[in-house]
């Protein structure tokens, strides 16, 4: 399925947002920042041109007060003709942005944009191939990035400096990166092993999450950590949604009759933890929805769409915030943001045709 794949996946790093306890309060825009501050909903994905030649990584804004999200193109980096953002976090007034960019040869580099400023990833002295940044979260001064490296390998980036990440327990084969977090001096990368092993690093020692016998791993999604607890989302082989509670799986679905469902982003707040994605009823239809302590919540379909997947989601002042993308008939698909239920579709730049909303954050200040 197009909508498990690993790309575009999103982990909230829960030390750079103001996060709060889910609520039952609606709000309108980008929710109200509460005691006169202003919350700003931050969203990364990318945009495509009408023919589908040209991708560019966008930034969506949503600011309390306003109905209306604001689009940027994220500047291609040097030498680079087509990008994509598959993460974002948010520092004080700083946003971060990590994602990819191709050339006209069809390689891709990993890079991190600030503010806007776009920044190449280096790989390991002596090695060529394709680089993916899948993940981003800032804690203090210090950036740290989460993807794949050369020669298929999982590793991540502090500053720019490259760490490539250990196989388990002596595996040979290949490890892919797709979220990451930051807690204190600990630094944990989520990815998965030969696509049929779901996988955690800490400070680079790898923890190998526990499934039922026989049944594998489709991609690892997103993790987040919160106190002692670490979380982390996915999708197994039998194409259902799983998260892991400190090494204790737990199926997602949203009830009988969808028979399938996938994990996106995913991010934690006190004892509750949030995942983004989606369910495919027997009819083939999409769904998107996000997971509660998992308990299941069906996003509503926007006006005009037939399908609809949430990417990432995000808690901040007792409002919860979804990203995703959704269809129409033709197969066209629109970026959307979720607040507290209530959708807004995010607008596509003049000259390009389509959007997608890969990831969250938000900020109250």
């Amino acid at each position: 399925m197009r909508h498990l794949k690993r790309l575009s996946v999103f982990m909230i790093p829960p030390l750079v947002l103001l996060i709060g306890g889910c609520g039952g309060g609606s709000s309108s825009g980008g929710g109200g920042g509460g005691g006169g501050k202003t919350t700003t909903v931050y969203l990364a994905g990318y945009t495509t041109s009408p023919s589908g030649g040209t991708v560019v990584a966008e930034e969506w804004q949503l600011t309390s007060g306003s109905s209306t999200a604001t689009a940027t193109a994220l500047p291609m980096p040097s030498g680079m003709t087509d990008s994509q953002a598959n993460a974002i976090a948010v520092s004080g007034s700083d946003v971060y942005v990590a994602g990819r960019a191709y050339n006209s040869t069809g390689s891709f580099d990993a890079a991190y944009w600030v503010n806007g400023t776009a920044t190449p990833l280096s790989v390991p002295s002596g090695t060529r191939g394709l680089v993916y940044a899948s993940g981003i979260a800032v804690s203090g001064s210090n950036v740290y990035v989460a993807g794949d490296l050369p020669s298929g390998g999982a590793g991540y980036w502090v500053n720019g400096t490259v760490t490539a990440l250990p196989m388990p327990g002596g595996r040979t084969g290949y490890s892919e990166a797709s979220g990451i977090a930051v807690s204190g001096s600990d630094v944990y990368v989520a990815g998965d092993v030969d696509a049929n092993s779901a996988v955690y690093w800490v400070n680079g020692t790898a923890t190998t999450l526990p499934l039922p016998s026989g049944i594998g791993v489709l991609g690892v999604t997103g993790i987040a950590v919160s106190g002692s607890n670490v979380y982390v989302a996915g999708n197994a082989s039998n194409v259902t949604a799983e998260y892991w509670m400190n090494g204790a799986a737990t199926t997602l679905s949203l009830g009988t009759d969808p028979y399938e469902s996938g994990a996106r982003g995913m991010t934690a707040s006190g004892s509750d933890v949030y995942v983004a994605g989606f369910g495919v009823s027997l009819t083939g239809n999409e769904t998107a929805a996000y997971w509660l302590n998992g308990k299941a919540w069906v996003l509503p379909m926007p006006s005009g769409m037939v399908m609809a997947y949430a990417t990432g989601v995000a808690v901040s002042g007792g409002n919860v915030y979804v990203a995703g993308y959704a269809e129409d008939r033709t197969g066209n698909y629109t970026a959307v943001l979720w607040t507290n239920g209530i959708a807004t579709t995010l607008p596509t730049p003049s000259g390009m045709a389509q959007s997608e909303a890969d990831a969250i954050a938000v900020s109250t200040q």
